[in-house]
Protein backbone atom coordinates (compact mmCIF):
# COMPACT_ATOMS: atom_id res chain seq x y z
CA UNK A 1 0.00 0.00 0.00
CA UNK A 2 1.56 3.50 -1.31
CA UNK A 3 1.45 6.05 1.34
CA UNK A 4 -1.09 7.93 -1.33
CA UNK A 5 -3.58 4.73 -0.52
CA UNK A 6 -2.95 5.17 3.20
CA UNK A 7 -3.49 8.94 3.44
CA UNK A 8 -6.48 8.29 1.44
CA UNK A 9 -7.98 5.54 3.68
CA UNK A 10 -7.01 8.09 7.11
CA UNK A 11 -9.17 10.44 5.64
CA UNK A 12 -11.76 8.73 4.92
CA UNK A 13 -11.77 6.34 8.29
CA UNK A 14 -11.97 10.03 9.87
CA UNK A 15 -14.25 11.99 7.70
CA UNK A 16 -17.78 10.25 9.66
CA UNK A 17 -16.36 11.35 13.03
CA UNK A 18 -15.45 14.66 11.69
CA UNK A 19 -19.23 14.76 9.96
CA UNK A 20 -20.83 13.72 13.00
CA UNK A 21 -20.66 16.95 14.58
CA UNK A 22 -22.32 18.44 12.42
CA UNK A 23 -24.78 16.20 11.83
CA UNK A 24 -25.60 16.27 15.93
CA UNK A 25 -25.82 19.79 15.63
CA UNK A 26 -28.62 19.82 12.69
CA UNK A 27 -30.28 16.83 14.86
CA UNK A 28 -30.70 19.55 18.12
CA UNK A 29 -31.62 22.22 15.46
CA UNK A 30 -34.21 20.06 14.28
CA UNK A 31 -35.67 19.47 17.41
CA UNK A 32 -35.98 23.24 18.16
CA UNK A 33 -37.80 23.48 14.88
CA UNK A 34 -40.22 21.05 15.34
CA UNK A 35 -41.22 22.50 18.68
CA UNK A 36 -40.90 26.26 17.19
CA UNK A 37 -43.47 24.96 14.49
CA UNK A 38 -45.79 23.01 16.62
CA UNK A 39 -46.17 26.36 18.71
CA UNK A 40 -47.18 28.69 15.49
CA UNK A 41 -49.42 25.91 14.54
CA UNK A 42 -47.30 24.86 11.49
CA UNK A 43 -46.72 21.88 9.55
CA UNK A 44 -42.48 21.58 9.72
CA UNK A 45 -40.89 21.57 6.14
CA UNK A 46 -39.97 18.26 4.96
CA UNK A 47 -37.09 19.49 3.24
CA UNK A 48 -34.94 19.67 5.85
CA UNK A 49 -35.97 16.24 7.24
CA UNK A 50 -35.22 15.20 3.77
CA UNK A 51 -32.32 16.59 3.25
CA UNK A 52 -31.11 14.76 6.97
CA UNK A 53 -32.43 11.62 5.96
CA UNK A 54 -29.99 11.35 2.76
CA UNK A 55 -27.16 13.07 5.21
CA UNK A 56 -27.52 10.14 7.26
CA UNK A 57 -28.04 7.31 4.52
CA UNK A 58 -24.29 9.00 2.81
CA UNK A 59 -23.07 8.25 6.43
CA UNK A 60 -24.45 4.80 6.36
CA UNK A 61 -23.02 4.06 3.37
CA UNK A 62 -19.77 5.19 4.10
CA UNK A 63 -19.53 3.17 7.34
CA UNK A 64 -20.60 -0.03 5.45
CA UNK A 65 -17.87 0.55 2.81
CA UNK A 66 -15.06 1.19 5.21
CA UNK A 67 -16.38 -1.80 7.35
CA UNK A 68 -16.00 -4.16 4.55
CA UNK A 69 -12.54 -2.59 3.84
CA UNK A 70 -11.31 -2.88 7.43
CA UNK A 71 -12.74 -6.61 7.62
CA UNK A 72 -10.77 -7.91 4.43
CA UNK A 73 -7.82 -5.93 5.39
CA UNK A 74 -7.95 -7.54 9.12
CA UNK A 75 -8.60 -11.25 7.14
CA UNK A 76 -5.50 -10.58 4.48
CA UNK A 77 -3.14 -8.98 7.26
CA UNK A 78 -0.14 -11.28 7.27
CA UNK A 79 1.08 -10.14 9.99
CA UNK A 80 -1.34 -11.58 12.01
CA UNK A 81 -0.72 -15.23 12.05
CA UNK A 82 -3.00 -18.06 10.68
CA UNK A 83 -6.28 -18.39 12.40
CA UNK A 84 -4.93 -16.31 15.58
CA UNK A 85 -6.79 -14.72 18.11
CA UNK A 86 -5.69 -11.11 17.67
CA UNK A 87 -7.46 -11.49 14.31
CA UNK A 88 -10.70 -12.46 15.89
CA UNK A 89 -10.24 -9.81 18.44
CA UNK A 90 -10.00 -7.25 15.38
CA UNK A 91 -13.12 -8.50 13.63
CA UNK A 92 -14.99 -8.51 16.60
CA UNK A 93 -14.03 -4.97 17.53
CA UNK A 94 -14.61 -4.00 14.23
CA UNK A 95 -17.84 -5.20 14.25
CA UNK A 96 -18.97 -3.81 17.79
CA UNK A 97 -17.35 -0.60 18.25
CA UNK A 98 -16.81 0.39 14.54
CA UNK A 99 -15.47 3.67 14.10
CA UNK A 100 -13.21 3.52 17.46
CA UNK A 101 -11.83 0.25 15.96
CA UNK A 102 -11.24 1.60 12.57
CA UNK A 103 -9.02 4.40 14.26
CA UNK A 104 -7.02 2.56 16.56
CA UNK A 105 -6.67 -0.42 13.52
CA UNK A 106 -5.27 2.40 10.93
CA UNK A 107 -3.06 3.84 13.59
CA UNK A 108 -1.92 0.41 14.71
CA UNK A 109 -1.71 -1.86 12.00
CA UNK A 110 -2.27 0.26 8.70
CA UNK A 111 -0.28 3.63 9.08
CA UNK A 112 3.16 1.15 10.29
CA UNK A 113 3.53 -0.90 7.33
CA UNK A 114 6.05 -0.71 5.17
CA UNK A 115 4.99 0.72 0.99
CA UNK A 116 4.94 -1.45 -1.29
CA UNK A 117 4.42 -1.23 -5.09
CA UNK A 118 0.51 -1.62 -6.53
CA UNK A 119 2.25 -4.68 -8.06
CA UNK A 120 3.21 -6.08 -4.99
CA UNK A 121 -0.10 -6.72 -3.53
CA UNK A 122 -1.35 -9.58 -5.52
CA UNK A 123 -3.65 -11.32 -2.79
CA UNK A 124 -4.00 -14.89 -3.46
CA UNK A 125 -6.50 -16.46 -2.19
CA UNK A 126 -5.82 -20.22 -0.52
CA UNK A 127 -8.54 -23.10 -0.32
Amino acid sequence: MTEKEKRVIGILTFLPIVLLIPMILFMVSMIGGFIEFEEMGESFPTGRLVGFLVFAALMLVLFLGLLVYYLVDVSRNTSFKENSTEKVIWILLLLFVGWIAMVVYYFVEIKPRPEQAAEEENFEYSS
